[in-house]
């Protein structure tokens, strides 16, 4: 229930949300005008439309990202879109950089702006239209007139949004991008429109159900207009039904809008919605920079080791760079529980701008705690039941062999009981080496 005292902390959380909206729209609408003159002057027929969360009004006040589309007529769908934009582009602006996508789009800096500028070619597309669009990306400004719609009904959905957004930038679960998995704009649009709020989200959250894969159809689908009438699992193809949760796209009734959600930016985010319903703080809607000072304070509390990584990335485009960095960490964080290191925590840091500044250093921490291990590593090998040659290459490859409860185990000697050694030892294996430029221990 929302007590005097959480509306009050609600009110002041969203005052301190809000971006000088005057000054955004002044400088959005200069960059978009000087784009159509550059489109009027080479004679092409575009038109550049706002579009992410300024088009909707929900940007936040420190957010730097702001999402542009150059809509194309779709007696263009056979022209090279991307080519003619980037021609236009070159022509206005001095630093340009193509992406690679679907189809081809573009960062712009602005030496006088703060905004890094992400400007889309799409085709213009009707709401009718939407399932036999040419590229996915053209239903983009489709889901900004959806939202304007809402809010059109409803006004202070605009802040709910703000709200949610923030609380999950905070929590480290937002952005749908391949090395995030976490919630996009676009759901957390759809999910606060749905439930009317961003406290009603947190409260059905509580709810919200994953299954297994023998329990698929216990999965929570959240279907805005009921186009599937409860049987989304027999109408959508079981590729799309893999996410931590569904939210079928309004826009577009055969997209599930949450594809990239995975189970643990789920679990986190149902944790931190329990922790700020039973004690609500500003503190849920700050964003607090992993740092190395922060997680040496942590390791003290825990009693725990804290190892961390320096690691230096290749360039190339965020999401398969972020990628590649996501990997190396998850390929220590296993190596490290096989090895029987108890994990307190582990967490990764990659620069703050990384999407426009093209830092090219992250860097990894886990928290291991404290404790002496014993001077053997048990090792588990394959079921009694499987094909006999694979038994006899386990017990080829190990000399303290043995049977236990119908599997093959292996006793070897430790070789190592220091955490920071083994990490020093993997940060030459193939599997890291491949994948950055270089990795050494903090």
């Amino acid at each position: 229930m929302k007590t005097p005292a959480l509306n009050n902390l609600l009110k002041t959380v969203t005052a301190d949300l809000l971006p000088d909206e005057k000054k955004i729209q002044s400088e959005v609408r200069a960059v978009i005008q000087t784009i159509n003159a550059g489109f009027k002057k080479q004679r092409l027929q575009a038109k550049v439309i706002a579009g992410g969360s300024i088009a909707k009004g929900t940007f936040l006040k420190n957010d730097h990202d702001c999402d542009l589309f150059v809509v194309f007529p779709k007696s263009y769908a056979d022209k090279d879109l991307s080519g003619m934009l980037e021609r236009v582009l070159n022509k206005v602006f001095k630093n340009v950089e193509r992406l690679h996508g679907s189809r081809d789009y573009f960062h712009v800096r602005i030496p006088s702006s703060t905004f890094m500028y992400e400007i889309v070619p799409v085709l213009a597309l009707k709401k009718e239209q939407a399932k036999n669009a040419v590229n996915i990306t053209d239903c983009s400004p489709l889901h900004v007139q959806w939202v304007l719609q809402q809010v059109k009904k409803k006004k202070s959905l605009c802040n709910e949004i703000r709200l949610l957004k923030a609380f999950c930038k905070s929590a480290g679960v937002y952005g749908a991008e391949s090395y995030l998995r976490g919630f996009s704009g676009h759901v957390v649009d759809i999910l606060t429109i749905f439930y009317g709020s961003f406290l009603k989200v947190l409260q059905a959250s509580k709810t919200w159900k994953s299954g297994t894969a023998n329990t698929l159809q216990e999965k929570t689908v959240i279907d805005f207009y009921n186009k599937h009438k409860g049987k989304a699992f027999f109408h959508l193809n079981s590729s799309k039904l893999q996410s931590a949760l569904i939210v079928i796209d309004p826009t577009l009734a055969d997209r599930n809008a949450s594809a990239a959600l995975e189970q643990e930016k789920l679990d986190i985010f149902r944790l931190r919605a329990k922790e700020f319903l039973k004690k609500p703080s500003a503190d849920f809607f700050v964003q607090h920079p992993v740092t190395m000072e922060s997680l040496v304070r942590r390791a003290q509390l825990e009693d725990a080791q804290l190892v961390a990584v320096e690691v230096h990335l290749p360039l190339g485009k965020v999401d398969v760079v972020g990628v590649k960095l996501v990997k190396v960490f998850q390929f220590l964080k296993q190596e490290l529980l096989k090895h029987d290191f108890k994990l307190v925590g582990a967490v990764w840091s990659w620069g703050k701008g990384a999407q426009w500044d093209k830092e090219t250093k992250a860097e990894l921490f886990y928290l291991i705690k404290k404790g002496k291990l014993s001077d053997t590593l048990l090792l588990s090998g394959p079921p009694a039941n499987l094909d006999p040659k694979h038994i006899e290459a386990f017990k080829k490859q190990h000399r303290d062999v043995f049977l236990k409860q119908k599997r093959w185990y292996a006793r070897e000697k430790r070789t190592h009981q220091n955490p920071r050694f083994l990490v020093e030892d993997l940060l030459k294996h193939p599997y890291i080496r491949e994948r950055v430029k270089d990795a050494k221990l903090c």
